[in-house]
């Protein structure tokens, strides 16, 4: 134990002294550029990250539409002299259906889309069971 303790002392009195101790100044690393005439004052061009397009329902009067930038992808339409079971019509792409209520025919909207937008086999033979 005591074999470290004078290690450690005498460590921090040659530090104190200064013997064969040199600090140099703290400098950044020098920026690389790709650029043959970037100079000192050249920012380096960063890239925009694509923000991804939500879907977003618009309502309105007999119809509430589901938008993805500027393309309407599906609309639900409220038809007031259909029968209860089938009040509300829904059309995504090449899909439509009917519903009783207008949360389940967004839903069926939204699924349509999302299912529209995933690529099926085309060639694959059909799956039985």
């Amino acid at each position: 134990m005591e074999d470290e303790s004078t290690a450690k002392a005498s460590a921090s009195a040659s530090l104190r002294e200064g013997a064969d101790v040199t600090f140099l100044p703290f400098r950044p690393a020098p920026r690389y550029d790709s650029r043959p005439d970037a100079g000192e004052d050249a920012r380096v061009a960063t890239r925009k990250r694509r923000i991804k397009k939500k879907p977003v329902w618009e309502r309105g009067y007999l119809s509430h539409g589901l938008w993805l930038g500027k393309d309407r992808v599906g609309v639900v339409n409220l038809h007031r002299d259909a029968s209860p079971a089938w009040r509300y019509r829904w059309e995504a792409g090449t899909y439509t259906g009917r519903t009783a209520t207008l949360k389940e025919a967004k839903r069926a909207v939204e699924q349509a889309v999302l299912l529209g937008s995933v690529q099926l086999p085309l060639f694959d033979p059909p799956q039985r069971d």
